[in-house]
């Protein structure tokens, strides 16, 4: 059988425009995975200010996140911030992992990231770490520490995708000792191997929404 071949730009413009949330989702979850399709910033902006403040709409409206991040396009970064008010708290994970896509392709990122709203709320706070861990992105020292911080001063819970992300500052002694307890006594088994590689500096592919 001949592999059916991949959407094409006009392909993905269609499914978005179209809005049918499983053909959008579908085109989404390409353009953040894949990333050599390009289709205008202003078409997932148009169809994320259709839908944030749907909740039935979520899942949607997360992958759509995603695949703006995934543009690179540094003209989104307020609009991305923009929507932590008005999407549900899962989505607010997205948009954290979608700053740090955004900020190390045309700013430094600790110019987006060192933000005290942002830093303080967990659920953008989880995204920036996966984001970071994921994509491999760098920050200074000090912002790694303000980070590292604020998740060591939140549940254990939320530990996770922090461990992946201190694979990069083990040169830090702060991310030292929080991957030495992470690996000696987290809860969740996925935690604990998570620490472990980043302590050997190592890492793997992790699944994630």
């Amino acid at each position: 059988m001949t592999p059916k071949p991949p959407p094409s730009a006009s392909d993905i413009v269609t499914a978005i425009r179209t809005g049918r949330m499983a053909d959008v989702r579908k085109a989404a979850d390409h353009l953040f995975k894949h990333r050599t399709i390009e289709v205008p910033t202003s078409l997932l902006v148009e169809a994320l200010e259709r839908l944030a403040g749907r909740p039935v709409n979520w899942e949607t409206t997360y992958k759509l996140v995603l695949a703006l991040g995934a543009t690179g396009d540094a003209s989104a970064i307020d609009f991305v911030r923009s929507l932590a008010t008005r999407v549900l708290p899962a989505v607010r994970t997205a948009i954290g992992h979608a700053l740090v896509l955004l900020g190390s392709r045309h700013r430094t990122l600790d110019a987006v990231l060192a933000d005290p709203p942002l830093l303080a709320d967990p659920f953008l706070l989880d995204g920036v770490m996966r984001g970071l861990g994921v994509e491999q992105a760098t920050v200074s020292d000090d912002l790694a520490i303000a980070l590292l911080r604020r998740v060591m001063a939140g549940p254990p819970e939320n530990y996770f995708w922090a461990a992946v992300a201190c694979r990069a500052w083990l040169h830090l002694p702060i991310a030292v000792e929080f991957l030495s307890g992470c690996a000696a006594r987290a809860e969740a088994p996925s935690t604990r191997e998570a620490a472990a590689l980043s302590l050997a500096g190592k890492t793997r592919r992790w699944t994630y929404f």
